[in-house]
């Protein structure tokens, strides 16, 4: 299936901060950032699966069951999950038809419903995530400042 992707440019800030985190850090608030939005995109496509009127297939199931979100590729400055149906290679028939089925996409449409959302939970997650880690690293230093907020 033709893949669609979402590129965020102009985030120089975002890589610098990234960098000063550490590369093991950046990469793991990275990738749980990454794995939170394209889970909104995954629960779409499995609301919108085509479901048979038959029984499930013994051996691979329905399409619905095989969708899945999975690290592709991975690096301190750049990541790549996808969304996919795995083993149920049929899905691809229903997406986009053969010579003898029409097109009935559900893959494409549901990208398309939730791509704001998926980069929303994408920045909120990725934002709580270096907040986080950055009070991680800041130890007793950022306890001390937290403390000294309160008061004022």
């Amino acid at each position: 299936m033709a893949g669609r992707n979402f590129n965020i440019s102009g985030a120089a800030n975002l890589e610098k901060v990234l960098k000063k985190l550490g590369p093991k850090l950046a990469e793991r608030e990275l990738m749980k950032s990454l794995r939170a939005g394209a889970n909104v995109v995954r629960k779409e496509v499995k609301a919108r699966a085509p479901v048979g009127t038959g029984s499930a297939h013994a051996k691979y199931g329905r399409v619905k069951d095989n969708v899945k979100t999975t690290a592709v590729k991975k690096t301190i400055h750049s990541g790549e999950v996808a969304v996919h149906t795995g083993k149920a290679f049929w899905a691809a028939f229903y997406e986009f038809g053969t010579a003898r089925q029409p097109p009935r996409p559900f893959m494409g449409p549901a990208f398309e419903a939730t791509q704001r959302q998926a980069l929303d939970r994408l920045g909120t997650t990725l934002g709580r995530g270096v907040e986080r880690t950055a009070g991680e690293l800041a130890g007793k230093y950022g306890a001390i400042r937290k403390s000294t907020k309160k008061r004022i």
